[in-house]
Order: structure tokens, then sequence, then C-alpha cells
């Protein structure tokens, strides 16, 4: 029987809601473990201690090793993790694009795609990036994986632009259900997560989970916090987080500039494909410079303070040209009919390059689950590199 294309994918979607409705019955009774209808602090894991932490011990201005908590503003932490998931749905299409194309029929290779992209944002999130998922909302994972989705405009064989919408949304409104159901009425990152600002001396401590009761000035302006609010405000999180959305942003800038640029002029049909590569990776690369060294904006500038043992200037221009590069040469390998053996080369080289992303992911199961026993983290909860219960 030949189905059409909307049909398959119509039968992906029913298939979809009904697996996640068991999925997300047992999750709630996993995690609502007093059934009140709601997470509890101490129904969430406590990456970020307890009520017996002694906060005060804690060093969280060094960041010399990748172990080592450092702190990041409020908004560095929504706007690099938002570009994080950008990056990872761009190498997740761009490894669907090599293998699915003419081996699997194109009625089923977009809507792989789109769940290999998916699944790929949740490992990221949930396993590299533990202590950034536990902190932050509901609504802060819908963005991140709506973003994470828009590079499967890249995927080579996608059906009528309408249908991979539709697609899009049916996926993230079935999870946020799954998310709103299953976590309900998730705690703040303020009552989960230390909070600290900077003064003349240092760091020091602007409000503690389990005490905010007693800062009625500092809970208010929590729940509604200023521009000033989002920048000053910092919270803690392993190096090695901070180091992964830092890499990841600067591959993601890359490669948006990269991308519509790349196809412009390859439409145009006036350049070679290395010349448009050429354009393509030094029109990232000018923009990355104004943006890393000549204005880099106020909430970028702490960052780059926090992981000064890495250099992540030098770092975030390596990651524009490696995202750029991969994108725009993804792009022309794609769209090619004469493709050069440069072409191929640089195509096969910087997706491997990309790939190699993944690895951050690593140091999160080596330090706490053991080298070896890595996939322990996928039926318990990780520590996210984060020392509080330490102290």
């Amino acid at each position: 029987m030949n189905l059409e294309t909307w049909q398959v994918a119509l039968i992906f979607g029913v298939g979809d809601i009904i697996l996640s409705i068991p999925l997300a019955y047992f999750t709630r009774k996993m995690i609502d473990k007093n059934s009140n209808g709601q997470v509890d602090p101490n129904e969430l894991h406590r990456v970020f201690g307890d009520e017996n932490t002694n906060f005060q011990a804690i060093d969280v201005a060094t960041g010399n090793s990748i172990y080592e908590i450092a702190t990041i503003p409020l908004i560095t932490v929504l706007l690099n993790s938002w570009s994080f998931a950008t990056a990872y749905g761009f190498i997740a299409v761009l490894t669907c694009n090599l293998l699915l194309p003419d081996r699997v029929s194109d009625q089923y290779g977009w809507l792989i795609t789109l769940w290999v992209v998916f699944y790929s944002l949740v490992f990221m999130c949930a396993f590299a990036n533990n202590g950034i998922h536990v902190a932050t909302s509901h609504a802060v994972h819908f963005i991140y994986y709506g973003v994470g989705f828009i590079p499967l405009g890249l995927y080579a064989r996608n059906p009528e632009f309408w249908l991979v919408i539709i697609m899009v949304v049916w996926r993230l409104t079935v999870f946020m259900g799954i998310k709103f159901y299953a976590w309900p009425k998730y705690p703040d990152f303020y009552r989960t997560t230390p909070l600290y600002t900077r003064s003349d001396v240092g760091l020091v401590l602007f409000s503690i989970p389990g005490q905010l009761e007693q800062q009625e000035d500092v809970l208010q302006r929590l729940k509604k916090p200023t521009w000033k609010d989002f920048q000053n405000i910092l919270i803690p999180f392993p190096v090695y987080e901070i180091l992964n959305i830092h890499v990841a942003t600067m591959f993601t800038i890359g490669g948006l500039i990269a991308w519509p640029i790349s196809k412009i002029l390859f439409n145009l049909s006036t350049f070679q494909d290395e010349y448009i590569l050429l354009i393509a990776v030094s029109a990232s690369l000018v923009f990355g410079v104004v943006f890393v060294y000549l204005a880099p904006p106020l909430y970028e500038v702490h960052k780059y303070k926090t992981l000064t043992n890495y250099y992540p200037k030098i770092m975030a221009l390596l990651a524009i040209f490696v995202g750029s590069m991969t994108i725009s040469s993804s792009i022309l390998y794609m769209r090619s009919t004469s493709r050069t053996v440069v072409l191929i080369f640089l195509t096969h080289a910087f997706h491997f390059i990309s790939l190699g992303m993944y690895f951050f992911s690593y140091f999160a199961v080596g330090r706490y689950f053991g080298w070896i026993k890595g996939l322990k983290r996928f039926v318990q909860p990780g520590h996210a590199g984060l020392g509080f219960r330490k102290h």
C-alpha cells in the first residue's frame, strides 16, 4: 500500500501520542512521590545541595578545573542554552543528510531526522548539561526544543514546508504536555539553586534556597527580574557545562551566518562552490571578531572571565569557523551536482570535527558514574558536576 507523505506523518503523530500517554503517567508516579500535584524541592534531585548545605563555604570563583564550580549571568544561561540546542540540531540534521537520502524513503527520512534531532537534544540537555537542565523551567525547555528544530530546514529531502511545521509543533505540544503533567508546578530556579552577584570584593551570595521567605525583597526581585538583574545575577554550574554551551553558541553563530549566504550565492549560480565557501566563512569570521573582541555584549564578558583559563575568545573564533565551514560545506555538498574532491573532503572532515562536540557529554559521565559505567545515567540522576553536597 502506497501512502502519501501526509498519511505517513499522521501515523507517526498518532503513534507519538499513544506512546507518550503511558510514559507521562508512569513518570509522574516516580516524580510526584507524595501525590500532592506538584514537584516539591525535596522530590527534585537536589543537584544544588539541600537545607544542610553550607553555601558560604563554597568557592564559585575559580573555575581552574572543568569540574570546579563557576558562575555565569542568568541571561547567558538562556541565550547560550538555546544556541546550544541549535548547534546540536545542526549536527544531527547534517548527520542524517549523509546517511538517509537514497537509503531511506523520502516519506520517512525527514521524520526520522526530526526524531534524531529531538533525542539528540534530550541527550545533550539531560545528560551532558544536567545542571542547566535541572535549573531551567518548562518554558525555557519549550524554547530550547523549538530552536533546536530550526536546522530541520537543512534536511536534504524535506516534504512541503507546512507539513514539517505541523509535525514540529505536534512533537513540541506532546512533549510539553508530558513535562507539565509528569513534572507539575516545577520549582523556580531560585528555589533549587544558590545565586550570586558581583561586588568590589568578588562574588557574594544573593539568595539561598530554603531561606527566601526571610529575604522578601530578594524574592520579589527574583519573581520579576529586570534586564539589569538578568545580567548581574549569577548562577553556578560546573565549568564543563559552561564550556559546552560556549562552544555550541559560537558554532551556531557561524552556522546561522553561513547558511543564508551559502544558499543565496549558490542560487545565483555565479560563483564556484569553493568561492561560496570562502565568502560564507569569511563573513562569519568578520562578525565573530566584532562579537567576541570588538563589541562583546556585557553578559558575555563575565563568561569570558569565568573561562579565562581556557582561552574563551580564541575558542569562540575557532567554533565560529568550524560552524560556518560545517554548515556551508554541507549545503553545497547536498545541492551541488558537480562535487569537487576539495568540497567532499571539507564536508566530511568538518562534519567529523563537529561530532567531536558530543565529547563534552563524556565529562558528565566519567566523573560521576565511572568512565565505563556511564550508561547508569539513563536510569538515575546525575550530580551535574556540582560539589555542593560536599560542604
